[in-house]
């Protein structure tokens, strides 16, 4: 499990290597070894801190309530939409909650949502690694486990002006273009997929 470690202390002992030489040589091959093995450490501490207390949340049940950063995305199967938790005993990472049922398809930016949850790991689908969740920020997939309870946060704070924004230049486009051509006009546009 320290395999970072060690490969960051290999790669910090190797520094040795750039004392055969002299001058620039020298110093670029010290700040490229001690840049890797600071990047080594660097990861190590972030997976520590966050992906190993969520990976060890993956497969219970919770309740738990927590704030929707983003409007909902649908598709065929339901919908998903990035939250965060607001409860002490969660790390507070970001997550995607997925709804099957439809029931968040009002939710907003600021609102909250409790229920009961279940909590899955974001780096394992199916039991197969997968980064596409981690690489997009989000640690825990969850899933309802029973009733869902929104509540809507009419504060309009500048927090989340710029989700508005885009909803409402999102909501625009699709009013402007023909049904075939909004696809391509929402990515060049807003970089939606």
């Amino acid at each position: 499990t320290d395999r970072l470690y060690i490969a960051a202390a290999i790669t910090a002992v190797s520094a040795l290597f750039a004392l055969i030489f002299k001058g620039r040589t020298r110093q670029i091959i010290l700040l490229t070894v001690i840049s890797a093995a600071v990047g080594l450490c660097a990861y190590r501490m972030h997976y520590d801190r966050t992906l190993l207390p969520c990976e060890e949340l993956a497969g219970r049940k919770m309740y738990l309530d927590v704030e929707v950063l983003d409007y909902p995305t649908e598709n065929e199967r339901g919908l998903s939409l990035p939250v965060r938790p607001l409860n002490d005993d969660v790390p507070n990472v970001r997550m995607l909650l997925f709804d099957y049922g439809y029931e968040l398809r009002d939710a907003a930016p600021g609102d909250s949502v409790s229920a009961v949850l279940k909590l899955s790991s974001a780096d394992r689908i199916g039991g197969e690694e997968n980064d596409s969740y981690i690489s997009d920020g989000v640690y825990l997939r969850i899933y309802p486990g029973g009733a869902v309870e929104l509540k809507h946060n009419n504060d309009r704070s500048l927090r989340y002006l710029p989700q508005r924004l885009g909803k409402a230049l999102r909501d625009e486009i699709r009013s402007v273009f023909p049904e075939d051509s909004h696809g391509l006009m929402l990515a060049l546009m807003t970089g939606d997929k």
